[in-house]
């Protein structure tokens, strides 16, 4: 197999690279101003904010790949040519790393695929892929496929075309799809026993660095998405709450986060700030984008339920970590919403699955600094455990 790994390889292996136009910088954040980071007494802010600010100024392809008679498989979607001789999947900005690539190719759907060729359907006409790895977690879908779609509108390559999404898919992707402007109608699901061959195939780039996102382009889709959202739900309620999700590991299985005391946490929080509990899972995609749009704090374990941010005027968030956790998605997210970070490091208790413990005082400490009324300069709230929770 032959992994061409470089945008200078396009002529000898046959793909196109269709760069963006001006008005959207290939650096990601080169003003990079965000203020909001609050310091916490066990979490290592000073460096998570060296590097976050590091990957701000850092340049990115911003555009997107066309192939021609190309093959797509998996849920993924393995992009490949010639019974995978040649597999395009390591490209800058297709969001793919070996560890990927390795998974998909020893899975036993995708090899019984390629061992059978004639259950390869050819497709006329255009396409965009809407796949990669992290497009079954609700999270990555929410922020990277809606940057992506947004993307490919903006080049306005998108016009006559069809939309490739995983299969088997899940109503909150149709939901986030439908929030992009995108009906079933338009799309035809890739599962991993599935293989077509596309006259032309679109892909727009993962325009973000895990989590630190293009500036321009996320503010620009952040905002159709609120507006579209706001034009569904109506008038926000005159009251911001204060708000819980709680996580529930779904997609990421294999590396899952939890706090071990979360019933005491949310009991004490309910009780000393009046914050609201409540299980995302239980509600429609509409109602959870109500909760976040109506917020003025949001806090929760590290997950994808936090991205839900998004949708929010500025809401302030607490995250709860395992320590050594560096998830960028969280203040990058905040960085174009304008809300303030907090984010607490509690201890391991066991790896392999997962688990942690917070110092209930800090959190607690943590959350009566988010409600100060002003808003704080960055690393200007010290926040130090106490002991009377």
């Amino acid at each position: 197999m032959i992994f061409p790994t470089s945008l200078g390889q396009s002529e000898q292996y046959d793909f196109e690279f269709i760069e963006a136009g001006p008005d959207l910088p290939r650096v990601l954040d080169e003003v990079c101003d965000y203020s909001g980071l609050l310091k916490i007494d066990n979490f290592d802010a000073e460096s998570y904010f060296a590097e976050f600010q590091l990957r701000c100024r850092m340049s990115q392809p911003v555009g997107a790949y066309r192939f021609r008679d190309a093959d797509v498989t998996n849920g993924w979607m393995l992009i490949s040519k010639n019974e995978c001789e040649l597999v395009y999947n390591l490209l800058p900005g297709m969001g793919w790393d070996k560890t990927h690539l390795d998974q998909v190719l020893a899975d036993e759907s995708f090899r019984s695929v390629q061992t059978q060729p004639e259950r390869r359907q050819r497709l006329p006409g255009k396409y965009v892929v809407l796949g990669c790895p992290g497009v079954f977690t609700y999270g990555h879908f929410l922020v990277d496929i809606s940057i992506r779609i947004q993307l490919v509108k903006e080049m306005a390559l998108h016009a006559g075309a069809k939309y490739l999404i995983p299969a088997p898919t899940h109503p909150w992707q149709l939901a986030i799809l439908e929030v992009a402007g995108i009906s079933p109608d338009d799309c035809v699901a890739v599962g991993n026993a599935d293989s077509f061959q596309l006259e032309e195939m679109l892909v727009p780039v993962v325009t973000g660095l895990n989590g630190v996102l293009n500036r321009v382009l996320a503010q620009r889709t952040f905002r159709r998405m609120k507006e579209v959202m706001n034009n569904i739900a109506g008038p926000k309620s005159s009251e911001r709450s204060l708000i819980f999700p709680l996580h529930t590991t779904m997609s990421s299985v294999h590396h899952p986060r939890g706090v071990e005391q979360r019933d005491l946490i949310v009991r004490t929080l309910q009780k000393d700030f009046g914050v609201e509990a409540f299980d995302p899972l239980q509600l429609s995609f509409a109602q959870q984008v109500d909760k976040f749009r109506n917020a003025r704090l949001v806090v929760g374990e590290d997950s994808s339920a936090l991205h839900n941010i998004l949708w929010s005027d500025g809401a302030d968030l607490a995250v709860m970590a395992p320590k050594g956790q560096f998830n960028y998605y969280h203040i990058g997210l905040q960085a174009i919403d304008g809300g303030r970070t907090a984010i607490l490091w509690g201890d391991v208790t066991d790896q392999e699955r997962g688990r942690f413990q917070m110092n209930l005082d800090s959190l607690c400490t943590t959350v009566e600094g988010l409600l100060r009324e002003h808003r704080a300069p960055e690393f200007d709230i010290p926040l130090i455990a106490g002991s009377s929770h």
